[in-house]
């Protein structure tokens, strides 16, 4: 079905043309969010180094569904022949609406944009001046195979669907380590770096918590893992990680210009359970020696814990305020300046 006759298809048609098809292969890989399971099956073997970059987990093995994920994601892309592929969503078990997952359309900076189908019975999301790139209903989401980034864009609707659908987890733009037991976050603007410095940590045989990704659980006050690949960089490295590298066969994909690289194969000894949250280190740029300042525990560095838009979705405002400012209140903090000497 090539784009040309699909047009002139209903969204109906394309969806049942999807149904019909038997893939010759299927295959499951799954990861843990905040020790809860996301799954995938999917007949599009490129798709699983997508699914890696964004969550880490398994490699892929032959067709194995998941009867315990949080979330699961049935994704069948066809052949070359079909201009449209097809997810279905899960979670707990049962099917899930698709606009859960396709929050934030209406922000200003949101480069989609979104409308009713003609018959009025699908979302279709699109870029400016494109066909539209997903179409979807109830538990239904249609893709368009001819964008060429339609896997990434795919998995970046199934990773922050799956925080948007974590209402008891509070997910920040941060790393977290857990040193001698104790949970710490590390925090700080795009390229500040929060990897750079985790890694550091962790090559001196701290667990790596989260990268990037930092999860913090109000009710118990605790940072639970995340273990996605951590993105690594040209720039500043730790020799201890130079060296893993060089020794260690690792698993891992280049994604956005860094290399992203599974902890396990790389770090496989620092692993941890959830822990108190009880430092926060908000970084404020490298210096020649490592410089530490401690800070008052009050909302004066609301705005740096850099919470994800996801946790603000799924609660009231209010809320998550009062929870990031008890967080705040609770936890030691401190102005982090990270030196040379942190490297060696």
């Amino acid at each position: 079905m090539n784009l040309r006759a699909s047009r002139s298809l209903s969204w109906d048609d394309i969806f049942a043309h999807c149904q019909q098809r038997t893939p010759s292969h299927v295959w499951s890989s799954s990861a843990l969010l905040a020790e809860r399971e996301v799954a995938i099956d999917c007949d599009d073997d490129a798709l699983f180094d997508d699914f890696f970059a964004a969550f880490g987990g398994s490699p892929r093995v032959p067709l194995r569904p998941s009867a315990t994920a949080f979330v699961s994601a049935s994704i069948f892309a066809g052949d070359a022949q079909t201009d449209y592929g097809c997810m279905r969503l899960r979670r707990d078990g049962q099917p899930h609406a698709v606009d859960d997952v396709f929050f934030g359309l209406s922000l200003p900076d949101c480069p989609f944009e979104s409308r009713a189908s003609a018959d009025g019975q699908w979302t279709e999301v699109a870029m400016p001046g494109e066909a539209a790139l997903f179409v979807y209903r109830d538990d239904i989401c249609l893709f368009r195979k001819s964008h060429a980034d339609w896997r990434p864009k795919l998995l970046s609707v199934l990773y922050r669907g799956s925080l948007r659908l974590r209402e008891d987890v509070i997910f920040f733009h941060a790393s977290a380590l857990s040193i001698g037991g104790r949970g710490v976050l590390i925090t700080g603007r795009k390229m500040s770096g929060k990897s750079t410095t985790a890694l550091a940590l962790a090559a001196r045989g701290h667990a790596i918590l989260a990268d990037s990704c930092a999860c913090y659980a109000p009710a118990t006050g605790k940072l639970f893992p995340f273990r996605r690949p951590v993105g690594i960089r040209e720039g500043p490295r730790s020799n201890a990680v130079n060296e893993a590298l060089s020794r260690t066969e690792v698993r891992g994909v280049h994604r956005d210009a860094s290399f992203r690289v599974d902890l396990a194969t790389l770090l496989p000894r620092n692993e941890s359970g959830p822990v108190a949250a009880s430092a926060i280190f908000f970084l404020r740029g490298f210096a020649p020696l490592t410089r530490i300042e401690t800070l008052k525990n009050d909302a004066a560095e609301l705005a740096n814990l850099r919470p994800m838009y996801s946790s603000f979705a799924n609660a009231p405002h209010t809320k998550r305020v009062f929870e990031l400012i008890r967080l705040l209140s609770r936890a030691r903090l401190y102005g982090l300046w990270p030196g040379q000497e942190i490297l060696a």
